[in-house]
C-alpha cells in the first residue's frame, strides 16, 4: 500500500488584513503572511488580499484528522478572539488540506 503525506493549513484572508495586527491579537506566530498589494514572487502580479496562515509540515499519514487536529488545538483556545477579529476586519477563514502520494 502506498503511503501519503498530509499537510493542514488554517488561513485568514481579507482586503484590510494586516498580518502584524492579527499576530498581535492572536498571540500566534504565523507560518506565512502577506498584505494586499504585495508582489507575488516570480510573477509580475500583486496580491489581491492580505493573508495570515499557520500550517503543519507534510507528515506521513492516512488520516487528515491527525494534521487538522494539530491546527484546531492551536486556534480553538482563540475562538472568541477569532470571531471578534473576523467581524471587525471583515475577514474570511478557511482550512486547506494537501495530500501527496509518496513513492
Amino acid at each position: 500500500m502506498k503511503s501519503t503525506t498530509v499537510k493542514a493549513e488554517f488561513s485568514i484572508e481579507g482586503e484590510r488584513l494586516d498580518p502584524a495586527i492579527i499576530t498581535d491579537l492572536l498571540q500566534i506566530n504565523p507560518d506565512e503572511t502577506w498584505r494586499k498589494g504585495d508582489s507575488i514572487p516570480g510573477k509580475s502580479m500583486v496580491r489581491r488580499s492580505g493573508n495570515w496562515s499557520i500550517a503543519t509540515e507534510f507528515e506521513a499519514s492516512f488520516d487528515v484528522n491527525d494534521q487538522l487536529s494539530q491546527i484546531v488545538n492551536i486556534i480553538k483556545p482563540k475562538k472568541e478572539r477569532l470571531q471578534n477579529i473576523r467581524e471587525a476586519y471583515k475577514l474570511a477563514y478557511g482550512f486547506i488540506i494537501i495530500i501527496k502520494n509518496r513513492k
